[in-house]
């Protein structure tokens, strides 16, 4: 679980301190995005953005501190923006459900969420830059990697598809599934799963080949 504070301790954190709210989290604001907040989850920082700002319908991401998207869909919250960023000043982003889910609890109560909002996935939402690369294609199996925004391998897998594979198709990656924006799902595959030769070190190796 990830644990979120309050931002409005934001000038005391300039000055050094360490702020007692749920368990000693130290605070940081993504000052360059208006629309994001970073929190200290005790070992990393994670950052929420919303990404749009439709109501109240809204798209947000949640990522690493390296950039690395976490998930990505919608909640629902029917109220202006400015409400919403209030409402997370005080809210755990729970990774306990597949596609997480955001809990929120007010100022003087901690122990007892008064809205939980599901994040719910959908194609519509930005996926923080990942983008899909077939690298080989041995029918009816795909050799593919998915890479972060700034073009760094995050991911290799091999994909079972009797239909051809559109890099433009790609939406998003969780866990070990694949999710396209024509509503198909595929899940990664090992080397040894395929028909590919498991013997040849950029398939059976591929994160220390491609390096």
């Amino acid at each position: 679980m990830i644990k979120i504070i309050n931002p409005a301790f934001f000038l005391l954190f300039l000055y050094s301190y360490t702020i007692d709210a749920f368990a000693y989290n130290e605070i940081t604001l993504d000052v360059n995005n208006f629309n994001s907040i970073s929190y200290y989850n005790g070992k990393d920082i994670e950052t929420l953005t919303i990404t749009s700002t439709k109501q109240p319908d809204y798209c947000i991401l949640i990522s690493s501190s390296q950039g690395t998207p976490f998930t990505k869909g919608k909640i629902y919250f029917n109220e202006p923006i400015e409400l919403l960023k209030k409402a997370l000043n005080n809210a755990y982003l729970n990774p306990a459900s597949k596609w997480w889910s955001i809990e929120l609890y007010h100022d003087n109560d901690f122990n007892h969420p008064y809205a939980i909002l599901p994040i719910t996935p959908n194609k519509e939402c930005d996926n923080g830059g990942l983008n899909f690369e077939i690298i080989e294609h041995h029918p009816p199996y795909y050799f593919v990697s998915i890479k972060l925004n700034d073009k760094t391998n995050y991911r290799f897998g091999f994909i079972k598809s009797e239909i051809e594979l559109n890099e433009k198709d790609f939406d998003f990656t969780l866990l070990d599934e694949v999710y396209m924006k024509n509503n198909n799902k595929y899940t990664l595959l090992s080397c040894d799963e395929t028909n590919f030769d498991c013997s040849i070190a950029k398939y059976a190796y591929p994160y220390q080949f491609f390096k």
